[in-house]
């Protein structure tokens, strides 16, 4: 398995929740390979631009594997392009800008190195500013002018760039241009974006690629999501929030006088906990994903008592906002319906958060890919709908779009 430099965009508004998650589940699934990571090896943004992540990058090393976490949309990253910009974001468009100008900057570095000592030598120097100039913005040199004059020109060419992309001048423009050569010249043999949807672009994959230097890209084609620590409550818990533990429509039974509320006769907290996970799973406006399945053919001789398919963990997803969820949990529990039972739990986080993980009991982060439109796949009993995927699943890597 290969490791990997891990960047993320911890400001408030991006995504501070995903240095939580890495921690406890060092790792990240790739469709190009795992690869695992580490707190020494990773970088927390808190003034994150694109010129930040230039910054990062080398400390993968030549050939490296950088994973970077970020906002972002089909047309590209939503990283401003400079640390203290508000506007211009590092978009394929705007990468395209970036290109440009650090393809200009190099044929003007060429151009400094040339011979001027003679005047056929100053004119072959003339030539080729007039011809730098007409192809940043045709008929823009017209009679003749100096060298100086020419460098005078460029260099209010740049400072109009640096502006553009909100720098304050342009040697910090130029900074970013050595950084990004810098980038290419590691020759990144992996870049890993884990960003919403901008891999279902092909065309802003390839360009993304192109612009790092990277020779494979792969980011999600549907949207990420990274959470802070999740509550795990019994099934009891989160189906009766007061507490009061009541059984409907068992037998015929309803409430019953006494401390406990279980009708006489059904005080067996299993089935208790199946009413309660089937209660949670009927519910609407959440979506809940059923985990560890079971199923019952009867319960004993009472045949009122329902049967089939029930789960031992349920996880609940919310998508509050754009960019913003709210998830809770919750499991089968002890005898006592009030103690959470974490054998449960800790099989769900192995099984489809991270294999062989040192979780054991309480709260813990998540991540995974979210689709409010429902994700149809064909299982063993028809379609399911999945309307979020979480990192151990199969069909994680199988969301990722690639470059090349």
């Amino acid at each position: 398995m290969a490791s990997g430099y891990l960047i993320i965009d911890g400001r408030k508004d991006g995504l501070p929740d995903a240095a939580g998650y890495y921690r406890t589940f060092p790792w990240e699934p790739s469709p190009l390979g795992d690869i695992t990571l580490s707190a020494n090896n990773t970088s927390i943004m808190t003034t994150s631009s694109l010129d930040t992540v230039l910054g990062e990058m080398p400390k993968a090393g030549a050939g490296g594997i950088v994973v970077l976490v970020c906002h972002a949309i089909q047309g590209g990253m939503l990283l401003p392009v400079a640390p203290t910009g508000k506007t211009v974001f590092a978009l394929v468009n705007t990468l395209g800008v970036i290109d440009k100008i650090n393809e200009t900057e190099l044929e003007v570095a060429n151009i400094r190195k040339l011979p001027r000592k003679t005047p056929p030598e100053v004119n072959a120097v003339l030539d080729r500013w007039k011809k730098l100039f007409n192809g940043i913005q045709p008929g823009t040199v017209t009679g003749t002018f100096t060298i100086q004059e020419a460098e005078t020109f460029y260099g209010r060419w740049l400072d109009d760039q640096a502006r553009r992309l909100e720098f304050p001048n342009r040697a910090v423009l130029l900074q970013l241009l050595a950084k990004l050569r810098r980038v290419r010249a590691l020759k990144l043999s992996r870049l890993e974006l884990r960003a919403c949807n901008i891999g279902k672009n092909q065309k802003s994959m390839e360009a993304v690629r192109k612009f790092f230097g990277a020779a494979h890209l792969t980011a999600p084609t549907l949207g990420t999501f990274f959470l802070s620590p999740v509550p795990v409550a019994t099934m009891a818990a989160r189906a009766r929030p007061s507490g009061r533990l009541v059984t409907h429509g068992i037998g015929g039974a309803n409430r019953m006088p006494g401390p406990t509320g279980i009708a006489p006769g059904l005080r067996d907290p299993e089935l208790l906990n199946v009413i309660y996970s089937r209660e949670l799973m009927a519910r609407v406006g959440h979506t809940t994903r059923g985990f560890i399945e079971r199923h019952m053919l009867a319960w004993g001789w009472d045949w009122s008592i329902p049967y089939g398919t029930h789960y031992l963990f349920l996880l609940t997803i919310d998508e509050i906002r754009l960019f913003h969820y709210r998830a809770s949990a919750a499991v089968f529990s002890t005898r006592d319906l009030n103690t959470p039972d974490w054998t449960w739990v800790k099989w769900f986080v192995d099984g489809n958060v991270m294999p062989n993980s040192r979780y054991n009991r309480g709260a813990f982060p998540l991540a995974g890919l979210w689709n409010p439109e429902l994700l149809i796949r064909r299982g063993l009993r028809g379609d399911v709908s999945v309307p979020f995927v979480l990192p151990n699943e199969m069909v994680y890597t199988e969301l990722m779009g690639q470059a090349p």
